[in-house]
């Protein structure tokens, strides 16, 4: 019966034992030589930035970004007050004819606080008081703002 057993079955001699601790030492070792060096190679190229070189680039994208948005404010700026005068216009053609006058109006916007608002009106027709008080009371266009080609 000197047969010999598993590995996992026998007991281990004291030269094995040290032996498996020192492995498991060197594992542990390289393990955090690796991890190191893997770090190292992460980090590496961070080191070689040139922080000032970036910094000038943020600020001509920066820039860029500023003026972009400028335009596109100002592009929907002149949309919204076109949409504006547009549909004052249709609305005053569509009052005009409830009233049985026909008219073309055109209308010129004008901001306040940010906002545009109908400022004046142009209609090639002759004065009309009923007409002129729906332009006061309902749009805001007081009677000198209103201009009467007829």
């Amino acid at each position: 019966m000197n047969q010999q057993q598993p590995i996992h079955r026998r007991r281990l001699t004291r030269a094995e034992i040290r032996r498996r601790r020192r492995n498991r030492a060197i594992r542990r070792i390289a393990g955090l030589a690796g991890g190191l060096i893997l770090l190292l190679a992460v980090v590496q190229p961070l080191l070689r930035v040139r922080w000032e070189e970036l910094t000038w680039r943020y600020e001509t994208y920066q820039r860029e970004m500023d003026r972009q948005t400028e335009a596109y404010q100002a592009a929907y700026a002149n949309s919204l007050s076109g949409d504006i005068a547009d549909r004052t216009a249709a609305y005053i053609s569509e009052k005009a004819a409830q009233l049985g006058l026909s008219c073309h109006p055109r209308v010129e916007v004008t901001w306040r606080g940010g906002v545009p608002y109908p400022g004046s009106v142009t209609l090639d027709m002759a004065e009309n008081r009923a007409l002129s008080a729906i332009l006061e009371e309902d749009l805001g266009i007081p009677p000198s703002e209103q201009h009467w080609l007829g």
